[in-house]
């Protein structure tokens, strides 16, 4: 199996990279190399984290959207070219939303002391 992905990194550039692999391979063994060939990581000095799987994320805010099972066949784990993922660890807690762009607060009116926080996705004035 070939799949063309780009390899996001935490603190550090992303990379287009291309996984070949044996039909059997999981999504574990696919990660472990990752983590162990990174010529970034072994720049930085990085460690591999612990049980490490991949997690799909999105391109723009770097928020985790999937984090895919570490014994599932990288064959049926319903990731495709073109996505991008993220070496994480495997009990590491999934993120729900978007990250934070911008915190509004209220600072004059009935609605004063108000804090809002908006992702990446929120539109702010009328319809």
């Amino acid at each position: 199996m070939k799949v063309k992905l780009t390899l996001a990194r935490s603190g550090g550039p992303s990379s287009d990279v291309v996984i070949t692999a044996d039909a059997a391979a999981t999504v574990a063994d696919v990660a472990e190399s990752l983590a162990e060939r990174d010529p970034f990581r072994a720049k930085v000095g990085a460690v591999a984290p612990g049980d490490p799987t991949l997690a799909v994320v999105d391109a723009a805010s770097g928020a985790r959207r999937r984090t895919l099972t570490r014994d599932v066949p990288l064959a049926e784990a319903r990731l495709g070219s073109g996505a991008t993922i993220a070496v994480t660890s495997a009990g590491a807690p999934e993120h729900k939303r978007s990250a934070t762009v911008v915190t509004l607060r209220v600072v004059e009116g009935t609605r004063c002391g108000v804090d809002r926080r908006a992702c990446r996705w929120f539109v702010h004035g009328r319809p």
